[in-house]
């Protein structure tokens, strides 16, 4: 019996690490591969602006090209967004493409979401929530069309301040805040001539969503509702627009590569302690068996996430799909919805777009557990989606057998080369070697000893240069918090567990998920 296990162990340990090593080069590989291969909206803007000389050419060319772009309409659903939404309407409101408009949806917010909207389109707010000084407001009070102008860029602007606001319904229990005189009130950032596209609407939503639908799809639904342009962008409101010229290249690329939908990947923000540990981590180990953007260029691949950050989508082929309407109880809205557009035969592309794009997926610990469980759990329970439930499998055997095993495992690898006269050594012997010399015999078990050793810490770094290059590359964090990766590991791995057994032991009594303040039936 002891035998038997001492021989298994002494070949089962070498092979299994063996094959942990030739995962991490495959990775890495595919790594490398998806960082030369994945198109980048900067690499398109930079092409575009290498045609001009100047700076002044380049703005001359984006508004010469606006008179022949589509309007746009852009669709914000907030919930109790107050530390995020003004620095996202701001980014907005500062964008050089002129056929915008901005609709910000604001969805039962119990905070100050909507008085930030209202002051950010009064103007009475700088892009850092701060008031206008008293003098200013003075000044601005005897001159409404005064524009202030700061290090934290443009503060109030033109005529149209509205002095008094109404709110008057429209349908399903949906009001606007609107002016005397247009349904919408006017506000041009940085722009004085009156022929620009009106840029922000509110719509505030004085109902909670009805029976079937999420949350962020009946405000989307909202938003789409309430505009008018030929094609649409479905953003977060803890998105920041870091270039103003983010939407006029998106839709030049847009335009040129006849797409229907266009989905960007941002610079996701990693603000926590926790986040920071884990994230690096997740997406290492989503490289191996999950979707990255190349698959979702491919037609042939069913691959096709959407980054709920930022989606550009056609008017007509949003209605075709038959709008949020057909996806209206899907927690994972974005997916679904480019899955929708993929199987019926639309033209989707993904950008690298972390240069023009920066989104919070989690803010501290519970945000963090609560978007991994909302990540699973739709997944799991998707009757007719084997694909995404088999993912799920790979990425928890990934995280247990990459980057958990190797650091299990690394006190027996370092125990045996403490102990030469082990019981194992002298089944080795006497198995193999049992009349070779008593030096050859110590040559061999320290050969075995030193390959299983080295094996076992090269499996350990591999976790470790993973985790740093997403660090520095990817999230722009310090590369301290990789030495921390096998407890992000073994966090993803108790996060993958806690959300599978229920659907194991209790599949019919499942606690609903949580997502922005809201409870939901794991079903949905």
């Amino acid at each position: 019996m002891n035998s038997a296990f001492y021989f298994t162990s002494t070949l089962t340990v070498p092979v299994v690490l063996i094959a942990l090593n030739i995962l991490w080069v495959y990775l890495f590989a595919i790594l490398l591969r998806n960082y030369y291969r994945t198109p980048s909206i900067d690499r398109y803007r930079n092409k575009a602006h290498s045609t001009c000389c100047k700076l002044s050419q380049i703005n001359d060319k984006v508004q010469h090209d606006d008179v022949n772009m589509p309007h746009v309409s852009i669709i914000i659903p907030a919930r109790n967004e107050q530390n995020h939404i003004t620095r996202c309407l701001t980014s907005l409101l500062s964008q050089n493409y002129t056929k915008l408009e901005i609709i910000a949806v604001n969805d039962n917010s119990s905070d100050n979401t909507l008085k930030i909207m209202q002051e950010i389109q009064s103007g009475l707010t700088n892009e850092d929530k701060k008031p206008l000084s008293q003098q200013q407001y003075e000044q601005w009070q005897e001159n409404p069309e005064l524009t202030y102008v700061n290090s934290n860029n443009i503060l109030s602007t033109n005529s149209n301040i509205l002095t008094s606001v109404q709110k008057g319904k429209i349908s399903d229990g949906t009001v606007t805040i609107s002016s005397k005189k247009d349904d919408f009130k006017l506000i041009n950032y940085g722009r004085s001539d009156k022929k620009s596209y009106n840029r922000l609407k509110i719509v505030s939503l004085i109902k909670d969503r009805p029976l079937g639908w999420t949350g962020k799809t009946w405000a989307s639904q909202q938003g789409y509702l309430c505009s008018k342009g030929d094609i649409l962008i479905f953003t977060d409101a803890d998105t920041l627009y870091m270039n103003s010229d983010t939407i006029s290249s998106s839709i030049s690329y847009f335009e040129k590569e006849d797409l229907d939908v266009l989905t960007g990947f941002p610079f996701i923000e990693l603000r926590d302690v926790w986040s920071k540990i884990v994230n690096p981590v997740w997406k290492l180990i989503g490289t191996l068996f999950g979707y990255n953007i190349t698959d979702i260029n491919n037609p042939k691949s069913d691959a096709a996430s959407l980054m709920g950050c930022f989606i550009v989508i056609k008017r007509t082929t949003f209605e075709n799909i038959g709008t949020y309407k057909m996806i209206r109880s899907n927690i994972r809205e974005d997916e679904a919805l480019g899955i929708r557009a993929k199987q019926m035969g639309y033209k989707i592309r993904g950008l690298r777009m972390d240069k023009s794009l920066s989104a919070v997926w989690s803010s501290d610990l519970q945000t963090l557990w609560n978007g991994i469980a909302r990540t699973i759990m739709p997944a799991l329970l998707n009757m007719n989606g084997k694909k995404r439930r088999r993912r799920v499998i790979y990425d928890l055997l990934t995280i247990f057998f990459m980057a958990v095993l190797p650091f299990v495992m690394l006190p027996y690898s370092l125990g045996i080369m403490k102990l030469p006269d082990s019981v194992l050594d002298n089944y080795i012997i006497a198995s193999f070697y049992s009349t070779n010399s008593i030096r050859d015999q110590a040559r061999l078990i320290y050969q075995i000893h030193f390959t299983t050793l080295l094996l076992n810490l090269s499996a350990c770094i591999g976790l470790f240069v993973g985790s740093t290059v997403n660090a520095i590359r990817v999230f722009k964090i310090s590369p301290i918090y990789a030495i921390m990766s096998p407890v992000g590991a073994m966090f993803l791995l108790v996060a993958y567990i806690s959300s599978i057994l229920p659907l194991i032991i209790h599949p019919k009594k499942l606690k609903p998920l949580i997502w922005r303040d809201r409870k939901y039936l794991p079903d949905q």
